[in-house]
């Protein structure tokens, strides 16, 4: 066999996050077998560390965080200002103060700055480092941002590392069914605040109906934007994934911090989306109608096309672009299996290098010279 360094720089700057020392000689002779062989790792996309919470352990901690700031906020406003209170007492300066709080050191910051360290070290230290592309890849597409406050800052990480990272190389439809549940991304698109207008708990002062999610399901997530919805299938999956929610803090229907489904919440009755009846049958309702978004053909074609962007060229070649969709069809939304006809695809490997590493990308290449 003979080694092709071109090959191996394609192999580990396209599919991968640049080369580390002794890659490129590892990659000469088989590059395809160099990034195959690391999705043949079992549990390879997984974070293994056991000091990272899980999402309703971090929300909890963040509840609970929130609980006593509020507590200290209200003691202090019912302390009498001094001029009202009699002389202070005067304490003794300390010679030996204790040194300052870190800055950053409050409990939102630290789950955060934990989760980013965890995910930084296991795109280091990974082998070919194309899986890890592939997270980022799955991240972006279902993306949640943490400047939705602190809700989010605590939840993104455990987002990723629970429900992208296990189905990376699984069925698109679990990852699908895994993320629109997750309490992040109902929490990031206000799905908790949805209730439908014949639901038993009626209209809630500020609160009805809430179209964020289901617009992002079908317009970002599954079928894209020319995918041949119409607004008022956006209406209909907002009416059946209605009571979607996660537990809050004093919740007394579930774990604080996971996936709840509300019943009062939910709008009764079936409902029809693209065409399809969805009869009346509460959260598996959402589960069916979410399900069958995995496997619309226009999904495929929308996610072959982004991957296809992604990994290749920013204007994706039509033909790449149908193979993978069917693939995609063939498979059941088989993302290995989808990754593997990539790979395989010589169209992949003979396109011009024209595209831009992101910031993260640049730096983790730079670090693994």
């Amino acid at each position: 066999m003979t080694a092709d360094p071109q090959a191996a720089v394609t192999a580990c700057n396209r599919f991968g996050l640049g080369a580390k020392p002794g890659d490129l000689a590892l990659a000469a002779y088989d590059p395809r077998g160099f990034l195959l062989e690391e999705m043949r790792a079992p549990g390879v996309a997984l974070i293994d560390f056991g000091a990272l919470a899980s999402t309703p352990s971090a929300l909890q901690q963040l509840f609970l965080d929130q609980q006593q700031k509020r507590t200290e906020r209200e003691r202090a406003a019912m302390e009498p200002p001094l001029s009202q209170s009699r002389a202070p007492n005067i304490k003794p300066v300390d010679v030996n103060p204790p040194p300052p709080k870190p800055q950053g050191s409050n409990l939102e910051q630290k789950l955060f700055r934990d989760e980013a360290m965890a995910r930084f070290t296991k795109q280091f230290s990974a082998r070919a480092r194309f899986v890890e592309r592939l997270v980022a890849f799955w991240s972006n597409h279902f993306a949640v941002s943490v400047a939705k406050g602190q809700f989010i800052r605590v939840a993104a990480g455990p987002f990723e590392r629970e429900a992208i990272r296990p189905h990376v190389l699984g069925k698109f439809a679990d990852m699908l069914l895994a993320v629109e549940s997750h309490p992040a991304m109902i929490f990031y698109l206000d799905n908790q605040r949805s209730i439908g207008p014949h639901a038993a708990a009626g209209r809630l002062a500020g609160r009805g109906l809430n179209e964020n999610l289901a617009r992002e399901i079908m317009e970002l997530h599954t079928l894209g934007v020319d995918g041949g919805y119409a607004q008022s299938d956006v209406t209909e999956l907002a009416h059946i994934i209605t009571g979607w929610s996660s537990a809050e803090a004093e919740s007394e229907i579930g774990e604080p911090g996971s996936f709840v489904f509300k019943t009062n919440w939910h709008e009764p009755g079936p409902h029809s989306l693209l065409g399809k009846p969805y009869p009346q049958a509460g959260r598996d309702q959402g589960e069916t109608a979410v399900l069958d978004l995995a496997r619309h053909p226009a999904t495929a074609k929308h996610i072959a096309v982004k991957l296809v962007r992604h990994f290749v060229a920013d204007a994706p070649p039509p033909d790449l672009v149908e193979t993978l969709a069917k693939k995609f069809r063939d498979t059941d939304g088989d993302l290995a299996a989808l990754c593997v006809a990539l790979i395989s695809d010589e169209r992949a490997w003979r396109a011009p290098a024209t595209k831009i590493r992101s910031p993260s990308e640049f730096i983790m290449a730079l670090l693994a010279l």
